[in-house]
């Protein structure tokens, strides 16, 4: 099943991810203490906290998350400190040390003068994380925001609600994500799609990587086990792709598969470069990048912006000819512009692209 990762840490991860769910999602706990810290008032609090006082300027997201919940009760600020425990237990120690892990959540902890919490959830083991995600370490804040308002709209549901979506309705629960604002662009619906059914969803944050993938193994299903054939929307999407992993785990006599493991990663991560290429005037390969919304979804998801955010810089850029992006050092701005550069060319030609330092 989706489970298998190839990873031997992999089931404390997903251990901890449903006590998360036990805890807190079904009813109003903590995954570090006994008490009632993931209230509908508390999460209330801390999304007023954080995105109704943003902070702009120089400052670590750490040193502005702090500035923002210093008016805080104790128990928001502990909140605050496992939500963002959350948000980095997805993500893989290549990305995100499990020492640096810990060290960040317990800075945040402590604002509360409570003493450091005993509990396995902060081991290394479970903070080793399963997905390399690159970029999204810079878009915390983001990150942060969409998960309270995710929370603030899930505690509206009444209990009953909550443990239908949570028992047997993988796809309903897929759709009621998708009515969050700013799902379409926010990692963190995948993480948490694949912690509330880690049976059901690939632990794959990329919508463009799961298409690719669809692209080359549906051929595989009947147009009865096909919804996204369809529907194209990323509900029915993660529900082929679900049957897809049926076929080949039947295929493959075994449930021990994993996208990006051979021997599927080489058939779809080929596949995604096959009529692709075209030659230069200088005979030089380029990846063609087609103007189309995969194109400027695979944009999205790189620079974890929403659609229409990319759409409005790509036509500014094509009419005013120059762009400027602002921003304290390591936030992305060379990351962003080079991939955005790639973007408005319509194709992957690196050589095309020269970056010049002024002092």
């Amino acid at each position: 099943m989706a489970t298998w990762t190839g990873l031997d840490h992999a089931p404390l991860v997903l251990d901890s991810a449903e006590e998360w769910r036990r805890t807190c999602l079904l009813s109003d706990g903590s995954v570090f203490t006994d008490k009632q810290l993931w209230t509908a008032a508390n999460i209330e609090e801390l999304k007023e906290l954080f995105l109704g006082n943003p902070r702009a300027g120089e400052g670590s997201f750490y040193e502005k998350l702090s500035d923002q919940i210093s008016s805080a009760t104790a128990e928001v600020v502990q909140l605050t400190a496992e939500v963002l425990w959350l948000l980095l237990l997805f993500v893989h120690e290549s990305d995100h040390k499990p020492m640096s892990k810990r060290m960040r959540i317990l800075e945040i902890w402590k604002l509360s003068k409570v003493p450091d919490p005993e509990t396995p959830h902060l081991a290394d083991d479970p903070l080793r994380g399963l997905v390399v995600l690159g970029a999204y370490t810079q878009h915390r804040w983001r990150e942060f925001g969409f998960l309270l308002r995710l929370m603030h709209d899930w505690k509206t549901l009444s209990a009953d609600e909550k443990t239908s979506l949570l028992s047997s309705k993988p796809r309903e629960l897929g759709r009621w994500v998708s009515t969050i604002e700013e799902a379409d662009a926010r990692p963190f619906r995948h993480m948490f799609l694949y912690f509330c059914y880690p049976t059901h969803y690939e632990k794959i944050c990329s919508r463009s990587a799961k298409t690719k993938i669809y692209s080359t193994f549906s051929s595989r299903l009947a147009d009865a086990d096909d919804p996204y054939k369809q529907d194209r929307s990323p509900t029915s999407l993660y529900q082929s792709l679900y049957e897809i992993r049926m076929v080949l785990q039947s295929e493959y006599e075994t449930e021990e598969l994993d996208f990006y493991y051979p021997p599927l990663a080489p058939l779809w991560q080929e596949d995604s470069k096959k009529d692709r290429r075209k030659k230069e005037d200088d005979g030089t390969d380029v990846t063609v990048v087609e103007d189309s919304l995969d194109a400027r979804e695979d944009a999205v998801e790189s620079l974890f912006l929403d659609l229409e955010e990319v759409q409005h810089i790509l036509s500014v850029w094509r009419r005013k000819k120059n762009l400027i992006l602002q921003g304290p050092l390591g936030v992305g701005k060379t990351f962003a512009a080079d991939r955005l550069a790639r973007a408005l060319m319509g194709v992957d030609a690196p050589n095309c692209i020269e970056f010049i330092q002024f002092h």
